[in-house]
């Protein structure tokens, strides 16, 4: 917490037990504010991280994701934000989404998830979500693995979040496409958590 303050920005990414954002309940967070670097805390650990669990481990976190004044990045952060709101901490400060940025640098490229990018930009390939969780009858959900390859698998996404971040803010500056993505596409993510949190009346 306090290595995150002091850099004023930081890249998160939640772990959860669904796609489905608004069905997904958390299992982990990890964090990102250096290349190479990222920490995992896990929500389901045995023993608890901290004494009174994972609600005392989230008011420790909350004051991060709560303060505005520090910058956050995300892959596909409305995901992100729909989880962190689903155990009631409202992430304020986003500056940055690495697949909204990828969308306005190349909409023709198809694949604009994690994994796409880090192979993309970087030539690395992330462990596979089936080496995790497995396939078919068998698969398991995120609160089920192994505790140090769910640390790793975060990890992971966190420092690839930020270091794509780090690659894409300067190519945003380069196409002149920095101000309809802070202006316009960035400013829009809050608006659509808002819309599908609050849904439509279907006759």
């Amino acid at each position: 917490i306090a290595e995150l303050r002091e850099a004023g920005r930081f890249a998160f990414d939640t772990e959860t037990t669904s796609l489905v954002a608004m069905d997904a309940k958390l299992v982990g967070m990890s964090f990102s504010c250096r290349v190479g670097a990222a920490y995992y805390v896990p929500f389901n650990a045995k023993p608890a991280v901290l004494e009174g669990g994972a609600d005392a481990l989230l008011e420790r976190i909350r004051p991060l994701l709560e303060d505005p004044d520090l910058e956050k990045t995300a892959q596909n952060a409305k995901y992100d934000i729909h989880v962190m709101r689903n155990v009631g901490v409202e992430v304020r400060g986003l500056e940055f989404d690495t697949m909204l940025a990828s969308y306005l640098l190349s909409p023709g490229i198809g694949a604009h998830s994690l994994d796409a990018l880090s192979l993309r930009y970087f030539d690395y390939e992330k462990i596979p979500t089936k080496e995790l969780l497995g396939t078919g009858k068998k698969q398991k959900k995120f609160d089920e693995v192994d505790l140090d390859l769910a640390g790793r698998y975060g990890a992971e996404d966190a420092d690839f979040t930020w270091r794509l971040r780090e690659r894409m803010a300067p190519e945003l500056d380069e196409a002149e496409l920095t101000p309809l993505f802070r202006e316009l596409e960035l400013p829009l993510v809050d608006v659509l958590v808002a819309m599908e949190r609050e849904g439509i009346r279907v006759d």
